[in-house]
């Protein structure tokens, strides 16, 4: 049982994959498109926001529809309309990849809720691990996707990245069916069943007033804002500070790979010493580091930056771990959907704080504003209890 358990977190890890490199792998080359279009600034903004607009919305849907029809069909579905979606731009003229975006991102909001659902009602005792290896897997995706589809665009043009998605995610559906028959069926539990008639509403109301899953949700909420702010934003820092292209690039490498290696590490420090210690020493992290990288020396703000993936490397995994401890069985997939919708306002959010704040007040302030997010990260913490199923 233990390789069939291996090849289903793979599998379900590679879903994660796809759905990072489906939004990056495009938006890192939506350049090429404008040189092509003639599309402006805010189209290409708009182009990227769709993806993670459409996922705010689909997530909770997707893990209500789950409760009908099970989270294995919801994730196939998922992984078709995203397939579909990216051979649809082969067909349509280029104004048509505002539809393919929005449709990419709902397909994607489908299947990256359901496979960390899975995740965890496969892997119980060790969420915390498999959903670090999980993320590790979708942030590889956003590593990998700027090269890969650089590499494409340069030789075959724009459109074929859309190949690229749908060849990445037909290849994971088939894996679905090579594993799926193997496998204890862990979705259809008496309480999903039992709860099948709650009314989606008061389900989703109750979901959003807990007072165990709503303070996790606003963690993050935040934590994205520091992740989509810091990422996004350290280029032009790097680049205030004086680095050319070449030393810029390595210091990013360097803490892509960093984000990368701590995220299993992290998952499974969870499952021993629980997950609010972890995630408290990441919010620290993340707080004291991106509020005085850009008043730091070389080299000393690149250290900064380092600890600063560390810190985000260990609250990102855990958040869903610690939504899987807490949640009841039949409201697991509705905690997630909604999880995964704070996280995307939170990449929404980040960018736009950092870009507002340091237009009006330089770079500098900016990265300081960010950093109170990290007060509300700890108020927020303090509600929290540890659940049972951690730190066992």
């Amino acid at each position: 049982m233990k390789g069939r358990e291996n090849l289903l977190l793979i599998v379900l890890s590679l879903t994660g994959f796809v759905t990072s490199f489906g939004a990056y792998v495009v938006a890192a080359n939506l350049p090429s498109y404008s040189k092509e279009t003639g599309a402006g600034l805010i189209v290409i903004g708009f182009l990227i926001a769709l993806y993670d607009l459409a996922e705010i919305f689909i997530k909770p849907f997707g893990a209500l529809l789950s409760r009908k029809i099970g989270e294995w069909a919801v994730l196939r579905i998922g992984l078709s309309l995203f397939i579909f979606a990216s051979g649809l731009y082969l067909v349509l003229p280029p104004k048509g990849l505002i539809l393919v975006r929005l449709l990419q991102g709902a397909g994607a909001a489908l299947f990256s809720v359901m496979s960390m659902t899975l995740l965890i009602r496969y892997f119980m005792e060790r969420k915390g691990t498999v959903l670090g290896i999980y993320g590790a897997f979708k942030n590889a995706g956003y590593v990998l996707a700027p090269t890969i589809g650089g590499f494409f665009v340069y030789y075959h043009g724009f459109q074929s990245i859309f190949v690229l998605c749908a060849a990445a995610g037909l290849a994971v559906i088939i894996l679905t069916y090579v594993i799926r028959p193997h496998l204890p069926l862990a979705e259809a539990s008496a309480a999903i069943r039992k709860n099948k008639k709650t009314p989606a509403l008061k389900d989703l109301l109750d979901s959003l007033k807990n007072r165990q899953t709503l303070p996790m949700f606003l963690i993050m909420f935040f934590n994205m804002i520091f992740m989509a702010a810091f990422f996004g934003f350290l280029p032009v820092l790097l680049s205030s500070k004086g680095l050319d292209p070449l030393q810029a690039g390595f210091v990013l490498a360097l803490n892509a790979a960093v984000y990368l290696a701590v995220q299993p590490f992290a998952g499974r420090l969870s499952d021993s010493l629980g997950r609010k210690k972890v995630i408290t020493l990441g919010i620290v992290l993340c707080t004291l580091c991106i509020s005085f990288i850009p008043f730091l020396p070389n080299p000393f703000y690149i250290g900064a930056a380092c600890l600063m993936a560390v810190g985000i490397g260990c609250v990102a995994p855990l958040g869903e771990a610690f939504i899987g401890d807490v949640s009841e069985e039949h409201a697991l997939a509705l905690n997630l959907g909604i999880a995964g919708s704070y996280n995307e306002l939170g990449v929404m959010t980040g960018p736009l704080t950092m870009g507002f704040v340091g237009q009006a007040l330089g770079l500098q302030w900016a990265f300081l504003m960010v950093g109170v997010v990290g007060i509300g990260s700890l108020i927020c913490l303090s509600f929290l209890k540890e659940a049972k199923s951690a730190a066992n």
